[in-house]
């Protein structure tokens, strides 16, 4: 007897104190099409939609294998740019910031090394 219930996985209550349970199979379409207090309706995939999920079945035409294998291509090539691009971006403000640390520091050893001239210059004047 309770085997035949496994599938069914209680609900939170909802706002009108009811408890629902899921009794659809996996694939079949969902019961709940509108979202409650919402304008947005979900629409069922058309045939000319893009499957974005990986096939469930076995791929057995050479073009669906050919197909399957170049979308994972594009997507890794899609994830390994935006990844070199994060660390472009981050190798630049590391530049900027290396950049701005050695122009004070130049300014600062610039300061220092006048400031060291008109002292010995001072310090030759007062001497001789």
């Amino acid at each position: 007897m309770e085997d035949e219930n496994i599938d069914q996985q209680p609900r939170p209550a909802s706002r009108d104190g009811t408890i629902t349970t899921n009794t659809a199979k996996p694939g079949a379409p969902c019961p709940h099409r509108q979202l409650v207090g919402a304008s947005v309706t979900i629409q069922e995939p058309t045939e000319s939609t893009l499957e974005v999920h990986p096939p469930h079945a076995s791929v057995h035409t050479w073009k669906d294998f050919l197909i399957h294998i170049a979308t994972i291509v594009v997507g890794l090539l899609i994830a390994v740019g935006l990844e070199q691009s994060v660390v472009y971006l981050h190798k630049r403000h590391q530049l900027a910031e290396a950049r701005e640390g050695l122009r004070a520091e130049l300014l600062d050893t610039r300061r220092q090394m006048a400031f060291r001239y008109r002292v010995s210059a001072l310090q030759q004047d007062t001497s001789g």
